[in-house]
């Protein structure tokens, strides 16, 4: 399968099993992307809707760098590094609470099936392992824009389609309200751009 095929097919899956207890690591690991942008943005002291317009893009920008360093020789080793760091970051948070929660025991089965993907010859499971931990980040920003927007428009309720599709509690784009002067609504086209763009010119050439 051709690597921009394999970027679209996960990036589907993701979106339709977002919330989804058993693939709960991957959009586990974009909110913790954004919750370092935040605390980054918030450290700089950047005013609120600007706050939002940057994190939008730098979650864009990462996910362009992740796509480009799955073109290099160690793309491999991607899913390893991605369990890796989701796990370390679980782990604080499990110790300084001092309890497990939902999401444990599928960060602890995916950092198995990463492992075990390191160790066999065929690298494909690596690779689409790898793609649904970077295809999280432009679901993200899917979810914060155009969901948002459509639930907005047919007036449901954030979980009205659970538990495939769950909207955030604070969703960002609402921040954009009255910025230059036009709703938050318009502004969904900006998320959804940062999202789809890379995928468009990054996810080719990445190892059939």
């Amino acid at each position: 399968m051709k690597s921009e095929s394999r970027g679209w097919l996960v990036g589907i899956i993701i979106l339709l099993t977002w919330r989804m207890t058993y693939t709960s690591p991957f959009s586990y690991f974009a909110d913790m992307i954004v919750d370092g942008i935040k605390t980054l943005v918030k450290i700089l002291r950047v005013p609120p809707q600007p706050a939002v317009l940057l994190l939008y893009f730098m979650v864009s920008a990462i996910t362009c760098g992740l796509l480009f360093l799955g073109r290099k020789q160690f793309r491999l080793y991607l899913a390893g590094f991605f369990v890796l760091a989701v796990l370390a970051h679980h782990l604080v948070i499990c110790i300084r609470q001092e309890q497990l929660f939902d999401v444990s025991l599928p960060i602890v089965i995916v950092l198995a099936l990463a492992l075990v993907f390191l160790l066999i010859r065929n690298k494909t499971p690596g690779l689409f392992l790898a793609d649904a931990f970077i295809m999280a980040l432009p679901v993200w920003l899917i979810y914060d824009g155009l969901l948002v927007l459509l639930f907005s428009l047919f007036k449901w309720s954030s979980n009205r389609w659970s538990p495939l599709f769950v909207l955030p509690d604070n969703p960002q784009i609402h921040q954009l309200d009255g910025l230059l002067h036009m709703p938050w609504q318009i502004w969904t086209v900006f998320p959804v751009v940062l999202a789809v763009a890379p995928i468009i010119i990054l996810s080719k050439n990445r190892n059939k």
